[in-house]
């Protein structure tokens, strides 16, 4: 009775050990030489946001300070991170109705944080894709400084029961140290985009994803569920003046689209950068043709005030 009684232990010592994520045990290395692969092209972004929100003639203005993780993805200092609040205007009958809702939220400062450096970069917003939750950044005053990059083009694809891994980083009250997060992947979805579902917290939206032998699997991105988006709508719609007027009622139509965070394949994201990459270049030149122009404009007023002053 006792023998069976120790191989039944031990049969169930074995299954639970089998149980365990590939990460818990001979995975400990990969998961190092991850970190220390990917940790230098994690960067914190410090944003100041001022949101501006008028609704039935009642107005609000707010200026906050945030802090986001983002991801070098090319070596000239493009940034992709989370378009949420960088995304500029948004109108219409969020809460029902009427047409009148304004929100706007501006980005006045961006800073960027490159690994533990205590050096601050200026950077500017070049391209925000709102369908898939994610911005890109041009880090400015580079000179000839190239960064360490995520390289999407030789992505590899993941199936159901994978375990994959994100690079993150802390806050810089701890160090802006650099560690990984796991979740296995949990099933795929084909509408309204093709991407994976995770079945755990993994790093952040905007950050890449990787299988645990180091190969890019893609982003993490929050896909917006659009049938129940134009579902609440509709039946915001319905209700009238009454139903959903106010700022809570915006702040539920703001919530009514739903959504979620899936794994957007490497190949995606790999056109997104290409076209963001074509845009930093347009918003960097415009950039610096007014700068030229603020500066002629300053320079011919100095000659004037010292004519005048003669």
């Amino acid at each position: 009775m006792k023998r069976l009684v120790l191989v039944a232990l031990l049969a169930f010592a074995l299954a639970g050990a089998s149980a365990l994520p590939a990460c818990a045990d001979e995975s400990g290395d990969q998961l190092t030489a991850l970190v220390e692969k990917y940790a230098p092209t994690i960067v914190t972004v410090k944003l100041v946001l001022k949101t501006e929100l008028s609704m039935g003639g009642q107005s609000r203005d707010n200026e906050s300070r945030i802090d986001r993780h983002g991801v070098v993805v090319d070596a000239g200092g493009l940034v992709m991170l989370p378009s949420a609040g960088l995304a500029g205007d948004s109108g219409g009958d969020l809460a029902g109705g009427g047409g009148d809702v304004q929100l706007k939220i501006t980005a006045t400062d961006i800073k960027v944080i490159i690994g533990r450096e205590d050096k601050e970069y200026g950077a500017f917003l070049a391209a925000t894709d709102s369908k898939v939750g994610l911005a890109f950044l041009q880090l400015e005053d580079l000179a000839d400084r190239k960064l360490t990059a995520i390289d999407f083009g030789t992505s590899a694809d993941t199936s159901m029961g994978q375990w994959v891994a994100a690079v993150a980083r802390q806050t810089k009250g701890y160090d802006y140290a650099p560690y990984f997060e796991t979740a296995r992947v949990s099933g795929d979805i084909e509408k309204p985009r093709k991407a994976w579902m995770v079945d755990g917290r993994l790093g952040g939206v905007g950050l890449p994803v990787f299988k645990l032998t180091g190969q890019v699997v893609g982003v993490l991105t929050m896909i917006p569920d659009t049938t129940r988006l134009e579902e609440a709508r509709a039946s915001r719609g319905g209700g009238g003046r009454g139903g959903g007027r106010g700022f809570g009622g915006l702040a539920a139509g703001l919530r009514g689209g739903g959504g979620g965070e899936f794994i957007l394949p490497g190949s995606v994201a790999k056109g997104l950068i290409a076209k963001a990459k074509e845009k930093a270049v347009e918003v960097g030149a415009e950039r610096a043709k007014q700068k030229t122009e603020k500066k002629a404009d300053a320079e011919g007023k100095d000659a004037d005030d010292a004519e005048a002053g003669k």
